[in-house]
């Protein structure tokens, strides 16, 4: 309608506005505080004290971070219980700067300060660059971006080459369970990306209200079904579980008082072998930045991730060559698509959806894998839709994708499975953990 739906009254002096873990924060550099607002009401729910001059913020790695101008310090708020947490000296008091989260930090940016490091478990700050530059920072596609003003340009980071990166906080995208049916939070529960076959899985909770009670992970592996205690670790709840088989977890976390559960979630383990989905086999190094992908008309790339779960299970539904009907759940695609992104970001695998360019529907997918066969470096399969297909995208999309894999990716030999090598062909060959 392009029209203003409402209007929130907040504290004089407000400044930089942010959305995070479904609620905005706001806040106010005149009154040294930042408002919260539920959007669903418009209304201004809380006001939080923070240390002086607060001024741009960011919501990430499990809290709510201002950058306050006066003392040059950091605020660190935990967004459930709307409490300061921490006030971190950073030592870049002035009127610039500003301040992101994400790749398991936060990152402050100051004229003459240009990248500050934090580390949001400890609240320590963990390393810190001087020099010219500094204006805007953000945290994307792996990678930590700055703005210098000064020689207008955007410098690109690798997060892990400017310091030893620690695990995002599971906070960040936990799910929120009610247990007892009043419509509030009880208990924040993990989604956890991916899990390792052989290895303990560990399972965190973060108990809202104590009146939940004693909490139980529910597991089931295979149609196998297991009940796991949670145990202290902090000020956090931790189950271990134990499976020896791939390939998905359903767990939810329940209580003993009410019986009841949260949403059941599912855990994908990887279809990439063991070593180089734990790092003792390299895939491809560390520093590796996967190549932009080849422009095909009609159609935009996206790396398979969560975001896109409606358009890749329908894409999956019409799959060219499915015999049978679908056998997996939307749940089970999400799991899916959570370790794809989480291979994506670790360097260990790398896959894609191919959308139409309004990003409604995928038409095809690209997988690029460590080879479990001896004698390759990597395999490399896409398949099309119904709609792709009729589109004539498969004969582009194999061009293109041969041809920026042999120019563009660190590979000597390339498996086609499928196109190059019969699937018969291809099993029989000797896998690489039998050498």
């Amino acid at each position: 309608t392009n029209k203003v739906i409402a209007e929130i009254k907040v504290a004089p002096g407000s400044f930089t506005a942010v959305f995070g873990y479904g609620l905005v924060w706001v806040s106010s550099t005149g009154k040294d505080l930042v408002s919260v607002i539920q959007p669903a009401s418009n209304q201004v729910i809380a006001e939080i004290s923070v240390d002086a001059a607060p001024r741009f913020m960011a919501a990430g790695e499990g809290y709510v971070w201002t950058l306050n101008q006066t003392n040059g310090t950091v605020t660190k708020i935990d967004p459930f219980t709307m409490k300061v947490l921490a006030t971190i000296e950073v030592g870049v008091p002035g009127t610039g700067g500003d301040i992101a989260a994400g790749e398991g930090a936060v990152w402050v940016t100051e004229r003459t300060m240009p990248v500050t490091r934090i580390d949001p478990a400890t609240n320590q700050v963990t390393a810190q660059f001087a020099g010219p530059g500094g204006d805007a920072i953000r945290v994307g596609h792996g990678s930590v971006w700055l703005s210098n003003g000064r020689w207008s340009n955007v410098w690109r980071f690798t997060p892990s080459r400017l310091a030893d990166l620690v695990p995002s906080s599971w906070l960040t995208k936990a799910q929120k369970a009610d247990l007892d049916g009043d419509g509030k939070p009880d208990v924040l529960v993990e989604d956890l990306a991916m899990w390792l076959p052989g290895l303990p899985a560990k399972f965190h909770a973060k108990l809202l209200n104590p009146s939940a009670g004693q909490l139980v992970l529910m597991a089931t592996l295979n149609g196998k079904k297991t009940e796991m205690p949670f145990v202290k670790a902090g000020d956090q709840l931790e189950a271990t579980y134990l499976g020896d088989a791939p390939r998905w977890i359903h767990y939810s976390v329940c209580s003993k008082a009410t019986a009841k559960c949260s949403e059941e979630l599912v855990v994908a383990s990887p279809t990439t072998p063991l070593p180089y989905a734990m790092k003792k086999i390299q895939f491809v190094p560390d520093t590796f930045l996967a190549p932009g992908p080849p422009a095909i008309e009609s159609v935009v790339w996206n790396n398979l991730e969560p975001m896109i779960l409606k358009q890749d299970y329908q894409a999956l539904i019409d799959r060219i060559g499915r015999t049978g009907p679908m056998n997996s759940t939307p749940a089970e695609d999400y799991g899916e698509l959570k370790r794809h992104a989480w291979e994506f970001q670790n360097n260990t695998a790398f896959a894609y959806g191919i959308l139409t360019p309004d990003k409604k529907i995928e038409v095809a997918c690209v997988y690029i894998n460590p080879s479990p066969k001896q004698g390759y470096d990597a395999t490399v399969r896409f398949w099309v839709t119904k709609q792709g297909a009729e589109t004539g995208l498969e004969p582009k999309l194999e061009a293109a994708v041969r041809e920026w894999v042999k120019t563009k990716w660190p590979f000597k030999t390339v498996a086609y499975p499928g196109r190059d090598i019969t699937p018969n062909d291809w099993n029989a060959l000797p896998d690489v953990n039998s050498q």
